[in-house]
């Protein structure tokens, strides 16, 4: 007479119900002391709870039950209408999914499965023939076979690994299995595909050694074994049982295959010979995940260090390098870094922290900010933080210039030696962009030195007589062009007036600004007029002996009249003629151009005076506003200027050089290439 036993129990809709549903199997075909068709039958209903709980979403009762030489599992959901998919997945849309290969390795152990309907529920059952029975069943061999199968039938993707490491955890009793493949560092091996219950692993690499060391595999331990003291060093929990195999690939031992377990002395004979059969159906598998992980970081490396250059190019802030780096760095390298930068006393601060949770970046920065300020180190240089936090320094120097420290939480950098080496040549990266936003800031300081020493002082103020004065250096953040102005009272009711234009511009254009400038000031305080100012200061270029260094200049006597208005004395040295604008609105050019300076020793410079009466205007300019270019168009072309200019009689010196100022902006998309200067002087009306 045949003895029936049966079981059930129901389980939640959600992610622990498969390893619940697989310890309630497994444990009444312990009590039944079936247990040569455990491991089978746990992972079909594994197989099954999984597939209920995707595809139906509702809680499910799982009934096991022994008769007849065989084992019977049921397991219902209440989603009738919702249809099993395929159990071969090639038969779905798309070859390469992952979906239905549950129902595949159903397909290949069970002795027979199928689904029933009933009015609310949906039951899919399988039945499992034990060993020795009349019915047949799989022996350990024909198991094996059946999971090399499903592993030929599986395409090569991301969760190839994964499926073969469940079927082998199961298939071998095991609590947990992973591969352990070699690394570059032939001292190390890389934990790669965790499965089964317990934790996921909390390092990435361990030490070729002991139960892993390559040359040992085959290999058994326990907690009474030698070496147990390193088991735990992958899962981080009491292992107290430990199969390895070796994993070779065209003649070469590439890593390890390793199951664990709670329970001591788990494994036999039979797991090595499993895990051997296991092995050489994936290692064809891992080689070319390995090789292709190598091409993919070496390209990913070359395109991150490629993106992480164009950022930091042409960055003129130190703090905004800092930022940068910091979100170069995290997530996507380490869980958080630091960084310090180093100023000109040698002395490095805090200047930015960043982690991946945000929770946890105010207590960092903390701790940082109690830690001593790291100091110049080498490369890979590990820090002990406080909380047990523990970093690795990366010094940012440039040429023999220490300018900061990139401080990076040491887990990702400790275990995988490429993370290592990204980040040396990141450093080099944000070192040599610090060492040009320095650059940049010495050439800004250098800038504003020059203005100040070079720039002139405000503008005299002229009884009945209005000034204004636009200047606009086309060099970014140099206040110190290629044009000058100056409006300066020489004596006693006389002024002097001083607009010129140095041939280029920029810091080199400056220094002849500033030469150009105080000659001035002397001469005419010494009683010289217009012509002889140009007169003597082209003798003063001309002995600079720089061939390539002209300049243009308009120099004016400015002498107000008792009546209003003023007597203007002018000589133009090759300079834009100033134009006159009258009351009426008449606009017109005075002077006659003459030579540059600097170009021949005795040029015989002339000059010619102009009355301005009450409400006209005097408007001088530099080429950067008559040669303002659009395309071949010029803003002078034509009497450009003149046109504008006889709409703005009787307004004030201020709204004149405004206006000036805004037609040469208007005049084409472009920004100008040449300094621009306006000087107007405007006689009050009566």
């Amino acid at each position: 007479m045949s003895v029936s036993r049966h079981t059930r129990a129901s389980f939640p809709a959600d992610a622990t119900s498969a390893a619940a549903a697989r310890r309630f199997v497994r444990h009444a075909l312990e009590d039944w002391q079936t247990a040569d068709a455990t491991a089978d039958v746990a992972l079909l209903t594994c197989e099954i709870v999984t597939n209920a709980l995707v595809h139906a979403g509702t809680d499910i009762e799982v009934a096991c039950r022994v008769r007849d030489g065989g084992v019977r599992v049921e397991v219902s959901d209440g989603n009738r209408r919702r249809l099993i998919p395929p159990s071969d997945p090639r038969a779905a849309d798309g070859a390469d999914q992952e979906s239905g290969r549950g129902l595949l390795i159903v397909d290949q152990l069970a002795d027979s499965w199928g689904v029933s309907y009933a009015a609310q529920t949906k039951s899919v059952w399988f039945n499992y023939a034990l060993p020795g029975a009349a019915a047949g069943g799989y022996d350990s061999g024909e198991v094996r076979r059946g999971i090399a199968g499903i592993l030929a039938n599986a395409s090569l993707t991301g969760s190839f690994l994964d499926r073969a490491l469940d079927l082998v955890r199961a298939s071998t009793g095991a609590d947990t299995a992973c591969i352990l493949r070699a690394d570059e560092d032939p001292a190390w091996l890389v934990v790669v595909p965790v499965a089964g219950q317990l934790p996921e692993p909390l390092i990435t690499r361990v030490a070729a050694s002991g139960p892993f060391d390559l040359a040992q595999a085959p290999g058994l331990y326990s907690e009474r074994s030698p070496d147990r003291d390193h088991i735990p060093a992958i899962w981080g929990y009491p292992c107290r049982s430990l199969a390895t195999v070796p994993i070779a690939a065209n003649g070469q031992v590439i890593g390890l295959l390793a199951v664990g377990a709670w329970e001591s002395g788990r494994f036999g004979q039979h797991t090595t010979l499993a895990l051997r059969q296991a092995a050489d159906e994936v290692a064809v598998a891992v080689e070319r995940f390995w090789l292709a992980e190598r091409a993919g970081t070496h390209e990913g490396s070359a395109a991150f260090l490629a993106r992480a250059s164009c950022l930091l190019a042409g960055r003129t802030d130190s703090d905004d390098i800092a930022v940068l780096t910091a979100m170069l760095v995290v997530p996507r390298i380490a869980d958080w870094c630091a960084v310090y930068l180093a100023g000109e006393s040698g002395s490095a601060q805090l200047a930015h922290v960043w982690h991946k949770d945000e929770r946890l970046l105010g207590p960092l920065r903390a701790e940082l900010e109690r830690q001593p300020v790291p100091a110049r180190s080498r490369a890979g240089r590990d820090e002990y933080l406080g909380g047990g936090q523990r970093a690795v320094q990366f010094p940012l120097v440039y040429g023999t210039r220490w300018l900061g420290t990139l401080l990076v939480g040491r887990d990702r950098v400790a275990a995988e030696p490429v993370v290592a080496g990204l980040l040396d040549d990141l450093r080099h990266r944000v070192a040599f962009a610090l060492d040009l936003c320095r650059g940049y800031r010495r050439e800004a300081a250098t800038s504003r030195i020059l203005q100040q020493a070079l720039g002139p002082a405000a503008i005299g103020a002229i009884a009945g007589i209005e000034s204004s004065v636009i200047y606009e250096p086309v060099v970014a953040d140099c206040a110190v062009g290629g044009d000058f102005y100056d409006l300066f009272q020489a004596g006693q009711d006389r002024w002097c007036l001083v607009l010129g234009d140095v041939c280029g511009n920029g810091p080199e254009a400056a220094v002849t600004t500033g030469l150009a400038r105080n000659a001035v000031r002397l001469l005419a305080r010494d009683g010289y007029g217009a012509t002889a100012i140009l007169d003597r200061l082209n003798r003063v270029v001309i002995d600079e002996d720089a061939p390539d260094r002209f300049l243009s200049m308009l120099c004016g006597e400015v002498v107000p009249l008792r009546g209003g208005g003023a007597r203007v004395t002018l000589a133009s040295a090759g300079h834009p003629l100033p134009w006159l604008l009258r009351a009426s609105g008449e606009a017109e050019q005075v002077g006659e151009p003459q030579l540059l300076l600097g170009i021949v020793p005795d040029p015989g410079y002339r000059a010619g005076v102009t009355e301005l009466a009450a409400g006209d205007a005097l408007i001088c300019v530099t080429d950067g506003v008559t040669e303002r270019t659009d395309g071949i168009r010029q803003l002078d072309d034509d009497n450009g200027l003149a046109r504008l200019m006889t709409g703005w009689a009787g307004l004030p010196a201020t709204v004149i050089a405004e206006r000036i100022h805004a037609a040469v902006q208007e005049f084409a998309d472009e920004p100008p290439h040449d300094d621009i200067a306006v000087l107007v002087l405007a006689a009050e009306r009566r």
